[in-house]
């Protein structure tokens, strides 16, 4: 589990060096408010989970002589086991819950963002439904076959997760090279205007084309990584090919980073050319 969060998270934040973004709309200050409440569910729901399995695993030895407890130490380890299960549900739901706010804040494609959304609520209400089995067992036996299948669905369920933290992570970089598009037409625009017969527009326009051209290499790259994640629809593939969309990302994430060097020449140059800042935000 742990280690699709950190893709998904180190996925997320690696452009945080293109200072092209405007300020937060409502929406976005709404979902990332939402995230802000469901990583600190998920911090606590994690602790809460670890405090039931250490305490599982303290007394896991005598669930294999469990018929031969008394009544009162059944009723006791019966309990410490039904929580087990509870919190582990718990922790898939906080999990899948931190995946389907980053879809809705990420995803543009507004067809795209309510399949994946959709998708991701349909394992909610499994594991809802989990729960309710968990909170009915009446005995030990029950939950030994409830906690059986919960840990058969989630060892497919985390793997298909991972078609998810790969639209995720190719789509955001999709909202960067659109960003970085939208400036790129501003930037012609105005430098455009200026006197092309002098060196410094010159040069700004030699920065502004090799700034297309990283954007242009970065977007192939993504359009690779989304041709990938379209072709998984089957588990065994699903780490392979999400490894072919890390590398493409990875190609991406250089690009990008290059081209945001050669942005920051520019605007030096275009600033002391003009004395004054092009205006980069992005308002749309």
């Amino acid at each position: 589990m742990n280690k699709i969060m950190i893709m998904v998270f180190v996925g997320l934040f690696l452009f945080g060096s293109m200072q092209v973004e405007a300020s937060l709309n409502d929406k976005d200050q709404r979902l990332m408010g939402e995230y802000d409440s469901l990583r600190g569910e998920y911090k606590l729901v994690k602790e809460e989970w670890s405090n039931a399995k250490e305490e599982y695993i303290s007394a896991k030895k005598q669930y294999k002589r469990f018929d031969k407890l008394s009544v009162d130490e059944q009723e006791e380890k019966f309990g410490i086991a039904k929580n087990f299960v509870s919190k582990t549900l718990e922790r898939i739901d906080a999990h899948i819950n931190i995946l389907a706010n980053w879809a809705e804040r990420v995803i543009q494609d507004e067809e795209l963002q309510n399949e994946v959304i959709s998708e991701l609520n349909g394992y909610l209400l499994e594991i809802d439904e989990f729960q309710l089995e968990v909170e009915s067992a009446k005995d030990i036996h029950q939950l030994r076959e409830i906690s059986k299948d919960v840990r058969e669905y989630w060892g497919s369920t985390r793997v298909e997760l991972k078609k998810y933290v790969g639209i995720i992570l190719t789509e955001r970089t999709n909202n960067v090279i659109s960003r970085a598009e939208r400036l790129s037409e501003r930037l012609h625009f105005k430098i455009d205007t200026l006197n092309q017969d002098n060196d410094q527009v010159m040069e700004m326009q030699n920065l502004l084309s090799d700034f297309d051209s990283k954007i242009k290499f970065a977007k192939e790259d993504y359009s690779n990584a989304k041709a990938v994640y379209s072709r998984m629809d089957n588990l065994q593939d699903f780490d392979k090919l999400l490894r072919e969309i890390k590398d493409y990302l990875s190609d991406s994430k250089k690009y990008l980073r290059e081209s945001h060097k050669s942005l920051r020449e520019l605007v030096k140059i275009y600033r002391s050319f003009t004395g004054d800042f092009p205006n980069l935000g992005d308002s749309e």
